[in-house]
């Protein structure tokens, strides 16, 4: 498959990584726009207004493989990988890696919750990031990264697997569409208008999981990005981030494994842009 030497989607993966184990942070004057921008938003809007989603990430802790989750004992990171050279294509590579790796990480060794997203090739070797699926639904913020060098071997792994959404029997059903859903999206400004991007269906990985629609919005009052989700079968608001600032962290170097760190926040990844729906 081709490998893109960079896309906007890598981008905000990579940035949100580096974001969450607090390798970045907005500017002063952009989060006085911020600011000023959620002064256009109604009060219930601002009341689940966010710049880092509360529904992703968990306490981690240093272990001598990587990280693991300091509640459930999940493998979180893999650094330094010991593996063997797979023959074959480099994605193959990470495929064994991850069928290898399934019992410490949490997924299933068959990976049907896993699905390719995107793939990157650096001096270093090849990166692969697969999303965690719900009965074929986009589990947001569910990232699995795999790197391999270029000799086939998997050097590092990052894991933002919800096993718990896994786990889940949200329906998978929408009862209200993604017009209806942009709608909700443009009544949470109340001064000036506002730009809605196309939705997105996901699972919405809080307790319990639920279906939702992820629309990307832009005020026009001010300058500022945020993501929306509905609920996709209520209809109610779930949750705004701020998006525009996740952007601009630097990106994380695959290459290189961190040093050791006391307990921190489990590597999620920001979503790809967003995408048409794909039909109920």
């Amino acid at each position: 498959m081709p490998f893109p030497v960079s896309s906007r989607a890598a981008r905000l993966a990579c940035a949100a990584v580096a974001a969450l184990l607090g390798l970045a942070g907005a500017a002063p004057a952009r989060a006085q726009q911020e600011s000023a921008a959620a002064r256009l938003l109604t009060p219930s809007a601002r009341a689940v207004l966010a710049a880092t989603d509360p529904a992703l990430g968990a306490p981690t802790v240093a272990a001598p493989d990587g990280r693991r989750d300091a509640r459930t004992g999940v493998q979180r990171a893999a650094y330094r990988i010991a593996a063997q050279a797979y023959p074959g294509r480099p994605q193959a590579a990470a495929t064994a890696y991850l069928r290898r790796a399934a019992a410490a990480f949490g997924w299933d060794a068959d990976l049907e919750t896993l699905r390719l997203r995107d793939a990157q090739q650096t001096p270093a070797g090849f990166h692969f990031t697969y999303e965690q699926t719900l009965g074929g639904v986009p589990v947001w913020g569910s990232y699995v990264k795999v790197s391999v060098d270029r000799q086939g071997r998997p050097t590092m792994a990052v894991s933002g697997y919800r096993p718990e959404a896994a786990a889940s029997e949200a329906p998978l059903r929408p009862l209200v569409d993604a017009v209806a859903a942009a709608a909700v999206a443009r009544g949470l400004v109340a001064e000036g208008g506002a730009e809605v991007g196309a939705a997105r269906l996901v699972v919405y990985p809080e307790a319990p999981a639920r279906l939702a629609w992820a629309l990307p919005m832009w005020p026009e009052a001010a300058p500022a990005e945020w993501l929306v989700f509905v609920d996709a079968r209520t209809g109610a608001l779930v949750r705004i981030l701020e998006t525009a600032a996740r952007e601009q962290a630097p990106e994380l170097p695959w290459a290189a494994a961190p040093a050791a760190a006391p307990a921190t926040t489990a590597p999620s990844a920001a979503p790809p842009q967003a995408a048409s729906a794909p039909t109920a």
